[in-house]
């Protein structure tokens, strides 16, 4: 064993220095050949008889070199390396078609390693926990209806963390709504980002702070303790650990330090959060106010499936002992499924399309490679005829095509990376988990394996073909063309057509997808959006009363609508078309319906909590009635204001004039309408909603409302937030400006993942569109320069252009149609994909296949044209020539 190793070692050495050894050898034998016609001269011969026998008795100098260097060297490693040399002398050769394969290739591997990337972080990769398996997220349903599958409400989650002894631990995240807290050092506040958490929090994902502790159940009764993360203990405390224990100032209040997070630890579910404090559960006794996210961890050696089962014997009890809560079932899933959900459709579609467009590629550079390949049929009949066997002319093309597919490989990693970047920023707010995404060895070894199998499935077809030459037919003919044209130009057929199939199923699928985009575009959500500014002010509870909050988003209101340009500004609890937030049970206290509860089956029901000009700055008109103002106040009886879709369930048939002065319940508090608004959607969707609307002025005492602000204006934004500072700086310079964004922005999140899978969908089949027409276009020019003589001799006996053009055409068409119906047979497999990211297109849709077919015939068309043209204006005796 240790003496084959030392040979090996040894032979490696001796492939790295064979240039000097071999020309160490050569002079030793040159030596003793001069030794040896030396002596020969000694006996009486002359000096060239004397070399004449010296060679004689030594032998070939030649062939003990070369068995020197077969007994030396390691015999695959040589000609791996002589196949390299020749390989890098071929593309030397032709630096242009080089250049041309290795974008091409480029292209596609990019595209593939940039997709992979995203697919690896967001699906593949592990949570960043211990043993992340055991982790899964708990949700509370009906039982045996999983379609009314909802957060979990604290008394539910107090029963499951008592009794479910399937978890070693379980925690609750209070996540429903975005909570943060202003931190102010060195005379400058920065707005942080707060989870609310219960006891077991940091347990549960195996996370213990690095100093100190975590929270207890002591601290649930709502204690003001507070666990920092490494960032914000090293940014605005210098990694003192003596702040451990310490009191900080937190929008004003004082919290207790307890400990600090790990580094890099981050939630799972809340990105960029910046402090924990404990979720007051003991006050959280309402049975059917779900807003409790939870998370679990399943003890070692117990299955999900055997804590599903223990789940289900709860639901009894719980039903028992909270018999108004429908939703009495709770059950378990895997958290990083869950997290992953809504993202898995859109990257198995992308994954899909980048490995059709890889697959163009491949085709494309096939192609160029047969054509090239077509002109070195007579070399290949050389080296066959001189013994060279078909796997030794193999081996060449596949050396050849993986130094190619190495060029592509390097290229499509630079163009990877930046694909990543740009990824990032597409699918910002599209994908979870998107913080990972980066070149790991995962992303690097699969971009290893594209370019290695893309290099292998492109010299495949050139290799089969030119290692079946004939010797004999080819050196006969002494021809380029020797290569049994027919066969190849089938071939070169057939991978155009594969190609027009693939980048048919690719325009298809973008097709769908911008066709989705572009009626998403067109919804009517029932409000403005353009020109419209939004950001937060969070106003601290201790130094903010009921009576100082209501009196500063009025005041903040009337500072706003100051500022040059701006014609209207207010605050709501939440915005208009983000999603469901407080959607209380309200009753009906006169009308038609008078004693019933709002009928919640067609619409969904939505609160809100509104200040200032709220309505005129986002644009929702007054229908009846009046809004808010100042008779609306906190000594003024309970006053709403109604959308126009309550106003039809609660009152059918009552005129919306009329409206004004009846009466509703919301959470057992009585209000008068004084106004009906119209209808904005639940979402970007345009999903109906019903809303009731009261003013802050009179619901500050209820909690600390943190409003959105709202600012309407006929100027450009961008000057406007500056101005905004300056009002918030004025009425409180401790006060923060959070999240200033448009409107339009704010809306269009709602559709980032759509824009995100239209965008890429749409780049892909570009590509892969570009590729088909240049790949058509090189088979149909290179068959004209084939049929050169043939196209001279049928002009010269009468034909006329037009005709010559038709023969183009239709060995064109020979090549498109069968594409185009494969492409057709792609397009239904690709429809289930497609239907899970359309929105009011149909992927069956028989116009949009058609459509596809059209633009791929128009494409074809033109990329059949300039051949055509270019053959039809030949001169006959010119043609002759060129065909001789």
């Amino acid at each position: 064993m240790w003496t084959r190793l030392r040979a090996s070692v040894s032979r490696l050495r001796f492939a790295w220095i064979r240039r000097r050894l071999d020309a160490d050898a050569r002079q030793e034998m040159e030596a003793h050949l001069d030794l040896l016609a030396d002596r020969y001269i000694g006996q009486g011969m002359s000096a060239d008889e004397a070399y004449t026998a010296a060679r004689r008795q030594f032998g070939n100098p030649a062939v003990m070199r070369q068995g020197l260097l077969d007994m030396n060297s390691i015999g695959w490693l040589e000609q791996a390396s002589r196949d390299l040399r020749y390989a890098c002398r071929q593309l030397r050769r032709g630096p242009g078609f080089a250049a041309v394969v290795a974008a091409t290739l480029g292209v596609g591997i990019g595209g593939t390693t940039a997709v992979f990337s995203i697919v690896q972080a967001v699906l593949l990769a592990p949570l960043p926990y211990e043993q992340p398996g055991q982790l899964v997220r708990f949700f509370q349903q009906e039982p045996a209806r999983p379609d009314t599958r909802d957060v979990l409400a604290g008394t539910h989650f107090t029963f499951l963390r008592e009794h479910a002894g399937s978890f070693e631990d379980v925690a609750a995240l209070a996540h429903y709504s975005e909570t943060g807290l202003d931190l102010v050092t060195d005379g400058r506040a920065e707005r942080l980002r707060v989870l609310r958490v219960s006891s077991g929090y940091f347990s549960t994902l195996r996370s213990l702070p690095r100093l100190g502790r975590a929270f207890d159940l002591d601290d649930e009764t709502g204690a003001r303790r507070v666990v920092l993360s490494d960032r914000v203990w090293r940014t605005h405390f210098g990694g003192d650990p003596s702040v451990v224990g310490s009191i900080v100032r937190l929008s004003d209040e004082p919290y207790e330090v307890t400990g600090i997070a790990p580094p890099g630890f981050t939630d799972p579910i809340a990105p960029d959060v910046a402090a924990w404090i404990p979720y007051a559960l003991a006050r959280d006794r309402y049975e059917e106010n779900n807003s409790l996210t939870a998370i679990g961890r399943l003890r070692n050696g117990i299955s999900l499936e055997r804590a599903q089962a223990e789940l289900a014997t709860l639901t009894r009890p719980m039903r028992e002992q909270w018999p108004g809560a429908a939703k009495s079932a709770i059950v378990a899933v895997p958290l990083q499924e869950e997290l992953v959900s809504s993202a898995r459709g859109p990257l198995h579609l992308l994954l899909a399309a980048v490995i059709l467009v890889l697959l163009v590629a491949c085709v494309n550079v096939a192609g160029l490679v047969l054509v090239r390949a077509t002109g070195r049929v007579h070399e290949f009949a050389v080296r066959a005829a001189l013994g060279s066997s078909r796997h030794r002319l193999a081996r060449q093309l596949l050396v050849e095509s993986l130094l190619l597919g190495c060029l592509g490989g390097l290229l499509g990693l630079a163009l990877g990376t930046v694909g990543i970047r740009v990824l990032q920023r597409l699918g910002r707010d599209a994908l979870p988990r998107l913080d990972g995404v980066g070149l790991n060895r995962a992303v690097l070894a699969v971009a290893l394996l594209t370019t290695v199998v893309t290099a292998v499935v492109f010299s495949v077809a050139p290799a089969l073909r030119l290692t079946h030459v004939a010797p004999v037919e080819a050196l006969r003919q002494q021809s380029r063309s020797a290569t049994g044209a027919r066969g190849l130009a089938r071939l070169r057929a057939t991978l155009v057509a594969a190609q027009v199939a693939l980048a048919l199923t690719l325009v298809a699928g973008a097709a769908v997808l911008l066709g989705s985009l572009h009626h998403l575009q067109q919804v009517d959500i029932g409000l403005r959006i353009e020109r419209v500014l939004t950001f937060e002010v969070h106003l601290p509870t201790a130094s903010y009363d009921a009576v100082r909050r209501a009196s500063f988003q009025e005041e903040l209101a009337r500072q706003l609508e100051a500022i040059p340009g701006v014609t209207a500004a207010g605050g709501i609890s939440r915005l208009p078309a983000t999603g469901s937030y407080h959607p209380w049970n309200t009753q009906i206290r006169t009308g038609p319906l008078a004693g019933t509860t709002v009928d919640r089956t067609r619409f969904a029901m939505q609160q809100r909590v509104t200040s200032g000009s709220f309505f005129p700055a986002i644009g929702i008109p007054l229908l009846a009635g009046r809004v808010f103002d100042d008779r609306d106040d906190a000594s003024s009886p309970g006053r709403a204001i109604v959308s126009a879709n309550f106003a039809a369930q609660a009152f059918p048939h009552v005129p919306h004039e009329q409206l004004p002065g009846q009466r509703i319940a919301v959470a057992g508090r009585e209000l008068e309408i004084v106004g009906v608004v119209g209808d904005v959607s639940l979402n970007v969707y345009g999903t109906p909603t019903m809303v009731v609307y009261q003013a802050h002025r009179q619901f500050a005492a209820n909690r600390n409302w943190a409003l959105v602000q709202v600012v309407a204006t006929d100027q450009p934004l961008e000057p406007l937030v500056s101005a905004v500072r300056q009002v918030v700086e004025r009425l409180d310079p401790e006060l923060v400006v959070h999240r200033p964004a448009a409107m339009a922005d704010v809306v269009g999140r709602g559709a980032s993942r759509e824009r995100f899978a239209a965008v890429l969908m749409g780049t892909f089949a570009l590509v892969a569109l570009v590729l088909a027409a240049l790949g058509l276009y090189g088979v149909l020019a290179y068959t004209v320069r084939q049929r050169t003589k043939e196209i001279g001799i049928r002009m010269a006996v009468g034909a006329r252009s037009a005709q010559v053009r038709a023969i183009v055409f239709r060995q064109a068409a020979a090549v498109v149609v069968p594409g185009l119906v494969a492409g057709l047979l792609g397009t239904l497999v690709s429809r289930p994909w497609l239907a899970t990211l359309a929105f009011e297109v149909s992927p069956s849709d028989p116009r949009i296949p058609g459509a596809t077919v059209l633009l791929l015939t128009v494409v074809a068309s033109v990329a059949a044209w300039v051949p055509a043209q270019r053959a039809a204006s030949v001169p006959p005796r010119v043609a002759l020539e060129e065909g001789a």
